[in-house]
């Protein structure tokens, strides 16, 4: 079904029924399909090709008007509201939108483009989706999807429905999944939090947007409102795991694990702690869509994935061919076709398992030997006391760089204990020179908006 007919259906049937919880307000089906109407009878008066939606995940009217674009044939281009007014108006000229658009007080706020290149593109046939990548070294790239390829992971009780895809052909909602709560664990603007928004969505479920995304904060929102779905980053659950399980776990159902490697050491750590719940881990990006889901407890993934036809490895790095899930293409770039596409995640084969190392931009180079962070956190996340570590390269005249552990240490924990401890099983069970030399220590560690670790 379309999503603007998805949010009729469910005004009118299930009008009572809670949509969404943002900030504790909570906001039911039958007040978010009016206020998707309001948006849909603003949209039309406008004549935009290509907007660019300056978007809060906690405002509903960000998300009302978002809905609302997907009944024009219009490229929606998302940008988050951490971002300043002044840097999404540079996104704006960038990518060739015609206008920023903004709600301020439920009313939405045009700054228009007056440089836009209207010969920029052929005409537009279909509603489009774009995304920004994290942009950490430059501008970001936009990621080109439509709302199928979006929405083409959700899960929908076909026993009960007659969808043949997520946006087509079906007159009712599901019951199976009706009312039922998802955490938004990343923000809408990544492909992430847009995920976990749609398979809410598209089952007349609830989502939960937490005050702030504090560990105390989103245990409580998760324990307050009965949540029964989290999808979240490994550095994010570390740290909700950091206190009782059961003040937050007892209504959780599935917990989906992406965004970052996801280690033996966090699988363990969830089945100790929550043994009930279901786990999955995913691979995936912006770019490719969702590629790998492993709901066996175990890290990486079966090597037989590894087809030469979907999936496979050169010079280390992980390469997958583009699926119906997968972007069209960057803006104002041709389409990506039907090529393999480097992904600079680093792998191995461990027995019967491909097993990630890093990112290729995040290795270390120690006098000539590469170093992965991440293997070295694995080692340092054991000790007694660290409550999360990061691991850099600093330069160095000599070896080029040397490694620096950045650690947030558990309260009541003496810092020059934890180092030697640190140094000395760090000697036990790596190479020299992936010991740490420098230290530092910090009451809380760098994150970014999607709650993963900053190495840089």
């Amino acid at each position: 079904m379309s999503l603007i007919t998805t949010a009729a259906r469910l005004a009118k049937d299930h009008a009572e029924k809670e949509a969404y919880i943002v900030n504790d307000n909570i906001i039911t089906w039958g007040e978010f399909g009016h206020k998707v109407e309001t948006y849909v009878q603003e949209l039309e008066r406008m004549t935009s090709s290509r907007l660019m939606l300056h978007f809060n995940s906690q405002s509903i009217d960000c998300i009302a008007l978002l809905i609302a674009t997907s009944k024009f044939n219009v490229e929606t281009i998302i940008v988050s509201s951490y971002y300043p007014k002044e840097r999404a108006i540079f996104f704006m000229k960038e990518f060739d939108a015609d206008c920023l658009v903004m709600i301020e007080n439920a009313k939405m706020q045009i700054v228009s483009n007056e440089q836009v290149n209207k010969n920029r593109d052929a005409q537009i046939t279909e509603p489009g989706i774009c995304l920004l990548t994290s942009g950490t070294t430059g501008t970001p790239k936009c990621v080109r999807h439509n709302w199928n390829s979006l929405s083409g992971i959700a899960k929908i009780d076909e026993k009960k429905s007659t969808n043949t895809d997520a946006l087509s052909g079906a007159l009712k909602i599901s019951e199976k999944y009706l009312g039922r709560r998802w955490f938004l664990g990343y923000p809408v603007t990544h492909y992430a939090g847009m995920q976990i928004f749609l398979q809410s969505y598209l089952n007349g479920g609830c989502l939960v947007v937490p005050k702030d995304y504090t560990p105390a904060g989103s245990r409580q929102a998760i324990a307050r409102y009965r949540v029964n779905y989290l999808n979240c980053t490994p550095t994010y659950i570390r740290q909700l795991l950091m206190t009782d399980s059961t003040e937050f776990g007892e209504s959780l159902r599935h917990i989906t694990l992406g965004g970052e490697i996801v280690d033996q050491q966090v699988l363990d750590l969830l089945k100790s702690k929550l043994p009930a719940v279901r786990i999955t881990h995913v691979y995936g990006s912006s770019e490719l869509g969702t590629v790998i889901a492993v709901k066996d407890g175990r890290e990486g993934f079966d090597v037989n994935l590894l087809d030469d036809v979907k999936l496979k490895v050169i010079d280390d790095e992980l390469h997958v061919k583009p699926t119906v899930r997968s972007m069209k293409g960057y803006l104002k770039s041709e389409e990506i076709g039907d090529r393999w596409l480097g992904t600079k995640d680093l792998v191995k084969t461990v027995g019967d398992r491909v097993i990630f190392l890093g990112r290729r931009d995040d290795v270390i180079n120690i006098g000539g030997y590469k170093a992965t962070p991440h293997m070295i956190e694995n080692v340092i996340r054991t000790l007694e006391g660290v409550r999360e570590v990061s691991v850099v390269g600093q330069k160095n005249p000599i070896a080029g760089n040397i490694v620096k552990a950045i650690v947030c240490a558990n309260p009541g924990h003496d810092k020059a204990k934890i180092k030697a401890n640190i140094i000395s099983i760090c000697k036990e069970n790596l190479p020299y020179y992936m010991v740490p030399r420098l230290f530092e220590f910090v009451e809380k560690m760098k994150v970014t908006e999607s709650q993963k670790l900053i190495r840089k």
